[in-house]
């Protein structure tokens, strides 16, 4: 699944029904923003360097749409972190075929929904083709784990 928008947030004060990565990534009044060329990158033994990236902070109030007064057969995804499973990933680098995926998509239903079946268009072998090479990067740097964590009593 390849999003333009953090999944699991919505109904959040300021943003609407979802918070996209660019308002959350890329805002000017939360973020302070390194030029590409001024980034210093640190490497797992680069021991005591220092970095220079772009650094956000963020802070929002959300309220769940799940109905919580009823129980489900599977644990909602704010239940996961009681074993530290991952949510979603983001990728370590900006993902810049966004546009082409959502014109594909439509494409696709459109063509999909024209052809009745009767064959994979290409903008349906674009979409997993994407799928495909997202996925090769599952356990490699490339994916950032999200995971939720329960914190601590104190």
């Amino acid at each position: 699944y390849v999003s333009t928008y953090l999944p699991f947030f919505s109904n959040c004060r300021g943003y609407d029904s979802y918070i996209h990565m660019f308002a959350a990534f890329e805002n000017q009044d939360s973020c302070v923003l390194v030029l590409k060329r001024d980034t210093v990158s640190v490497g797992q033994w680069d021991v005591g360097s220092s970095t220079v990236a772009d650094s956000c902070l963020t802070i929002t109030q959300c309220e769940y749409e799940e109905d919580l007064t009823e129980a489900t057969a599977l644990p909602q995804w704010f239940q996961a972190g009681v074993s530290g499973n991952t949510l979603f990933y983001l990728t370590a680098d900006p993902f810049t075929d966004w546009v082409a995926t959502r014109a594909a998509t439509r494409i696709a239903n459109a063509t999909d929904a024209a052809s009745n079946n009767h064959g994979t268009s290409s903008a349906s072998a674009f979409i997993e083709a994407l799928v495909a090479k997202y996925s090769l990067m599952l356990g490699t740097d490339a994916l950032v784990p999200v995971r939720a964590v329960t914190p601590p009593e104190t």
